[in-house]
């Protein structure tokens, strides 16, 4: 996977034009959770060059999608706004996860070409094209840095001098924190507990007096007249997996008092592919999407997310208690 690009842009007349670009009325099902008021960046380029009469910036061309920002841009250009823009850089680190390494901050821009670009096949695009008076180029993990100022004549407005905010003293007692921690199970593809429970329940070969060597047999023939057969039946035949028993062992506390200063709660998210007391999915198992694919899933896991958060919070009124993190 290629590296992501986020662009945060101040206008001096319009504030925050990114504000909102990356949600989902914005852009659709393209919407980037965590990174809502920043605008998703295709492709940048910048050019520097050197000729005998001295280091020439020919500005910074960047490609983006539609999005609620692309009005703005064109307000921008016929206003002559000056604007401050931030782009960020992700890559994937060691351990798999996303990771901030570099960053261009560029002051005193101004929007100098915009064209928009339709086509049949592939998501509309356009094209922005900016010169600035400031840059700095930052790789936050090697530690290196380039900086100049292009227009010394404009440092004040560039970097206006602000007066830090004094705060009032805190009169008020402060709470005791508390740390809330979730553990999410997300069972394997195939895979429900429920499932596996309801087999066990209605098809235990003890009760039918068989041995271990029959007892395949009898559970496919017994399962099915629950109706639920071949391939549909797969998350009822399973035995409990390693998710399984990392969940049941996992703590929890039932209910909050002054006393604890770390809560713990679960979630379980039964496999892709299955449904709690309903046929297995084939089209969900082999492409993990419609309503028991990943998506669907994750969908289920921040609605649990949501409902524990209220308890949490709901049982806290009234105790000077509050969630550190």
């Amino acid at each position: 996977m290629g590296d992501i690009i986020y662009l945060k842009i101040v206008g001096e007349r319009q504030g925050i034009i990114s504000e909102g670009c990356s949600s989902e009325p914005s852009v659709g099902n393209r919407y980037q959770t965590g990174h809502e008021n920043e605008i998703f960046v295709f492709s940048l380029q910048a050019l520097v060059s050197s000729t005998v009469d001295g280091v020439n910036h020919h500005g910074i061309r960047f490609c983006k999608p539609i999005d609620k920002s692309s009005p703005l841009f064109t307000q921008a250009i016929n206003n002559n706004e000056r604007c401050s823009l931030d782009f960020s850089f992700y890559r994937i680190n060691r351990w798999g996860r996303w990771e901030k390494y570099y960053h261009i901050e560029v002051r005193g821009a101004g929007i100098t070409a915009y064209s928009m670009h339709s086509r049949t096949e592939g998501i509309p695009e356009e094209f922005i094209t900016i010169h600035y008076d400031y840059i700095r180029s930052t790789h936050l993990i090697a530690n290196t840095e380039y900086s100049v100022l292009l227009t010394p004549e404009n440092y004040n407005r560039l970097f206006p001098v602000t007066l830090p905010v004094v705060e009032p003293p805190d009169i008020l007692a402060k709470k005791r924190e508390i740390v809330l921690t979730i553990g999410i199970f997300f069972d394997g593809t195939g895979n429900n507990l429920l499932n596996t429970n309801l087999r066990m329940q209605k098809c235990n070969p003890e009760n039918y007096g068989l041995d271990v060597r029959t007892l395949t047999e009898f559970n496919q023939r017994c399962i099915k007249k629950a109706g639920f057969d071949g391939a549909e039946a797969g998350s009822y035949l399973n035995y409990y997996t390693n998710i399984y028993w990392l969940n049941k062992l996992y703590h929890i506390d039932a209910k909050i008092d002054d006393e604890l200063v770390h809560i713990q709660k679960k979630i379980y998210i039964e496999g892709i592919g299955t449904e709690n007391n309903k046929a297995d999915s084939l089209w969900g198992m082999g492409l993990g999407n419609n309503d028991t694919g990943v998506i669907a899933k994750t969908d289920r896991a921040m609605v649990q997310l949501r409902r524990i958060l209220t308890e949490v919070t709901g049982a806290l009124q009234g105790k000077d208690i509050t969630i550190a993190r």
